[in-house]
């Protein structure tokens, strides 16, 4: 057998497993979409296409790997790669990104159904985002977008609703070059949108790394008093942390 057709195993929820005879070649469009009791997959050595929505929904995959001998794709880190584009092809919940430059592109439908996905971190070095690469990632919640960035297409963020966050390694400046779709991303546009600094310059919606961890930077609030007779600055990531202090202040 050297093909797995379209819509083979579409919806099969049911499947557990999949060993993959060595000769096949062609996984077609939408073959596996919707097997979310699958949890490995080994693409076999000599599979040069991967359908559309190949894997779309399979929400159960934790491990994503490509037999040895592979000239068309690689594994690395939970993800399939397009050697020679450098195109990541599948993802899973798993998957970390490579930032070794193996990657450059998220294409199409990549993430596409992965519901247990909360947070996608793109690491610096990826330029484009393909259509559907993240859609109907329902619980995605927080991206990291690498400066890098110079296109995310249409419908590549489409039915995310629950994104909060998108934490954008550039300046506002920066961010206003990249091509983003008009189409289905309004989860980016909704989400409150963060811009990297390594020092705080006084403006609001700044992040920075601390040992590895995005922490944003905290904003200087001035507080008066009623009477105008005291002022208190604070620094905090939210004024509301300080509301019962606030509520204190009197006149000297």
């Amino acid at each position: 057998m050297k093909a797995i057709g379209n819509y083979a195993f579409n919806g099969c929820n049911a499947l557990k497993e999949i060993h993959f005879p060595e000769d096949v070649r062609t996984i077609g469009n939408s073959a596996f979409k919707g097997c979310s009791g699958l949890t490995e997959l080994e693409l076999p050595q000599k599979l040069r296409t991967i359908g559309d929505s190949a894997f779309y929904g399979c929400t159960g995959l934790v491990s994503l790997t490509v037999a040895d001998g592979n000239t068309k794709y690689h594994g690395a880190d939970n993800c399939i790669i397009e050697t020679a584009t450098d195109t990541l092809v599948v993802g899973c919940k798993r998957s970390v990104i490579p930032a070794d430059g193996s990657v450059t592109v998220i294409g199409e439908y990549a993430f596409a159904g992965c519901a247990a996905l909360t947070t996608c971190s793109i690491p610096e070095g990826v330029v484009s985002i393909g259509e559907n690469a993240f859609a109907s990632c329902s619980n995605l919640a927080v991206v990291i977008i690498p400066a890098s960035m110079a296109n995310i297409s249409d419908n590549a963020f489409s039915s995310c609703s629950n994104v909060a966050s998108v934490y954008y390694a550039g300046t506002a400046v920066q961010w206003a070059t990249i091509s983003v779709g008009s189409v289905g991303n309004t989860a980016l546009s909704v989400a409150t949108r963060y811009y990297y600094s390594e020092t705080y310059n006084g403006q609001a919606n700044l992040w920075h790394y601390v040992d590895g961890e995005i922490v944003r930077w905290a904003q200087v609030y001035a507080i008066t008093s009623a009477d105008s007779a005291v002022t208190i600055n604070y620094v905090a990531n939210d004024l509301a942390q300080y509301a019962d202090t606030i509520l204190n202040v009197t006149a000297s």
